[in-house]
């Protein structure tokens, strides 16, 4: 067993989830040798077996969405740390498992939704009719996709009066949904 610091153990365990589950370009296991175990006058070999073992249980506690209580039993099954060790790993955790929780549904969300929604205001300056002229329309594009990636946008443009009918019939659905989810509507 590698005599890591918590505090650096507990590095070790962020960086990890920041490398491999949560994808961050900024961590490369030369960023983590450099900042972690170079410090601390640790092996290569050592280092490497150690973030191995450190990748596995990071791997079984994302993909299963562990709570920390799971993850402290499947430490003290695996015996692999010190229990100094083992407390780091629980606090790296428990600040990085919302992260990973929220990565684990964004991917595992496929089904076709709005990825973004842009929209600004324009005033009509030209028109056949003159009480047209500088009326304030509403020019507003959707974007939509699946798992965030855009697959298709559209634009359209709505007057005050069509603008004010459709956000009429959005608020009657948000009160119907509310209204399902047994929430209360709040102003």
């Amino acid at each position: 067993m590698v005599a890591l610091p918590p505090k650096f153990f507990k590095a070790l365990v962020s960086g990890v989830v920041k490398m491999n589950i949560l994808n961050d370009p900024a961590i490369t296991p030369d960023f983590i040798v450099d900042q972690i175990f170079t410090p601390n006058k640790v092996s290569s070999d050592d280092a490497a077996g150690l973030t191995a073992a450190v990748a596995e249980i990071v791997a079984t506690a994302a993909k299963g969405n562990l709570t920390v209580a799971e993850l402290e039993k499947v430490l003290s099954k695996k015996a692999a740390f010190s229990a100094e060790q083992n407390d780091a790993f629980l606090s790296a955790w428990k600040s990085d498992a919302p992260k990973v929780h929220a990565k684990n549904v964004a991917d595992s969300d496929h089904t076709p939704g709005l990825v973004k929604q842009a929209w600004r205001v324009d005033v009509t300056t030209q028109s056949r009719n003159a009480s047209e002229l500088n009326e304030a329309s509403a020019i507003i594009q959707l974007t939509t996709g699946t798992n965030g990636q855009a697959a298709g946008s559209f634009q359209f443009e709505m007057n005050r009066g069509e603008l004010s009918a459709l956000l009429g019939q959005l608020n009657d659905i948000n009160d119907a949904v509310q209204k399902r989810a047994g929430a209360t509507k709040s102003d």
